[in-house]
């Protein structure tokens, strides 16, 4: 009885272990009052990501978003900062219909996701990246915070859902990890489903449960 409850113990360990590994990063949009609040967190796992280019930027303490082109960038502190540039999803769908609004932000490091789209005129660009500063490191912390006042989702041009863009490991590649854009309350977002595997261990425990607690009453 004790190592089948050691082992499925481990099993629960590694459950919990597995559903954290999974997280990516994410930037949600919320209503507070009379402003529109957007926060940024989590991590990106680039150890299997081959950056498009390396360029450069002196903005910082802002965020950029245009909800019609699916772009939302935060840039870090102030000063010289180079950056990776990495292919997304060419499906990658738009997180609304408003154009461009910047707003002073704090962010731990430039990152984020831009869409050049006719921006450049032999259409180099003419397809969303995702940018992180060079400095980081894969799958640690990154964090940022911006309130647009007197705004709303309306105001804005955000439109209420959640939007996944896959970040591929190289042109044409296959998915590597996603930034996530949700507008509205996170309580609004599905709830990411539990690994394979994981309803039979819940079982398993549930009726070890049971089990421990039959030997107690007949003890």
């Amino acid at each position: 009885m004790k190592t089948l409850i050691q082992q499925l113990g481990l099993a629960a360990a590694l459950l919990v272990s597995s559903s954290v590994a999974n997280a990516a990063l994410v930037a949600t949009f919320t209503e507070s009052g009379t402003d529109v609040i957007l926060t940024l967190s989590g991590s990106i796992d680039t150890s299997g990501l081959i950056p498009k280019d390396t360029p450069n930027t002196s903005a910082g303490n802002l965020v950029e978003i245009i909800p019609g082109q699916g772009q939302l960038l935060f840039f870090g502190n102030p000063g010289f900062e180079t950056y990776n540039r990495y292919f997304v999803d060419i499906q990658t769908t738009n997180y609304g219909s408003g154009s461009y609004t910047s707003t002073s932000a704090t962010s731990s490091m430039l990152a984020g996701l831009v869409n050049f789209t006719n921006f450049t005129p032999d259409k180099s660009d003419d397809y969303p990246l995702f940018l992180l500063a060079t400095s980081y490191t894969s799958n640690s912390a990154i964090t940022g915070s911006a309130t647009f006042s007197n705004a709303t989702f309306t105001s804005l041009g955000l439109t209420s859902g959640s939007y996944i863009y896959n970040i591929l490991d190289g042109e044409d590649g296959t998915a590597s990890d996603t930034f996530t854009v949700n507008v509205g309350s996170p309580s609004t977002v599905s709830v990411v489903p539990l690994p394979a595997g994981a309803p039979l261990i819940l079982s398993a425990l549930a009726g070890l449960g049971w089990l421990n607690r039959r030997h107690k009453l007949q003890t």
